[in-house]
């Protein structure tokens, strides 16, 4: 095997390793230890429960439309509002 191409591999397994320990990191959500003195004022906890939605608002961001210039994006306008109205 070549000299470079085990250079590589091992800075690609380096890389690899190293964006596996950033996102990793990210990833834990810290805890808080619940203080006593703090909650003296809590007089009650409230549960909400929401309401089942029959229907659900989406927005496309970037629709593919808008690539081709405005007649494009006259096309990608009519298509979202289609989507919106549901006609």
């Amino acid at each position: 095997m070549n000299w470079s191409v085990r250079v590589f591999r091992w800075r690609v397994c380096l890389l690899m390793v190293l964006a596996y320990a950033l996102l990793a990191g990210c990833a834990e959500m810290p805890k808080q230890a619940f203080n006593a003195r703090k909650a003296t004022q809590l007089k009650r906890v409230v549960l909400v429960h929401p309401e089942n939605q029959t229907e659900y608002a989406t927005d496309i961001v970037n629709h593919p439309g808008v690539s081709f210039g405005l007649i494009g994006g006259l096309i990608a306008a009519a298509d979202i509002q289609t989507l919106h109205t549901g006609h």
